[in-house]
């Protein structure tokens, strides 16, 4: 029996895994975009917190207020 089960074991080829080859300038071009998307919304908060753009300031700040209420108001909701 173990001759049967060494013929077995030793009889397959051995598996070929296909290799993915993916260029480097892909990974190039969205390390690219990403940093532009980050640099794009550091400089919209850098415009906020300046005060350059009132409007956006004060959308963001109600936001950032309504955040912080949000919780408390949820709690007080919710008791019976």
């Amino acid at each position: 029996m173990p001759g049967l089960l060494n013929d077995i074991i030793h009889s397959r080829s051995p598996s070929s895994v296909p290799r993915v080859q993916l260029p480097e300038e892909l990974f190039a071009n969205v390390g690219a975009a990403v940093g532009a998307q980050v640099n794009r919304a550091l400089g919209f908060l850098q415009d906020v917190s300046c005060g350059r753009d009132l409007k956006q300031f004060v959308i963001v700040s109600d936001a950032v207020e309504c955040n912080t209420l949000y919780p408390t108001l949820h709690a007080c909701l919710s008791l019976h």
